[in-house]
């Protein structure tokens, strides 16, 4: 997943056999497909819009605004959202 598009493919790996004692990996591509309206920021968008439902659903919170309209507090979601996707990748 690009930060603008999305590309995927479906793989076969197998191992051949090239002799009685030796085998070699083979792929064998089964499909591909790209998205190019879709990527990383779409993620961010989303990821950040249910933050918000969250924090705005907390009972403390009960007849305050949207912390969407809150430019500071989006940006400040914004940037957790994207610290959250990299610690995710970073771990097995």
């Amino acid at each position: 997943m690009g930060g603008m598009d999305t590309e995927v493919s479906v793989v076969q790996y197998s191992l051949l056999n090239v002799s009685e004692k030796k085998t070699s990996p083979h792929i064998h591509i089964l499909g591909e497909a790209s998205v190019k309206d879709l990527g990383s920021r779409d993620l961010d968008i989303v990821m950040v819009n249910l933050l918000a439902a969250k924090f705005n659903a907390l009972p403390e919170r009960a007849g305050k605004e949207d912390v969407l309209t809150n430019v500071r507090a989006t940006k400040r979601l914004l940037k957790e959202v994207v610290k959250i996707k990299e610690i995710l990748s970073a771990n097995l």
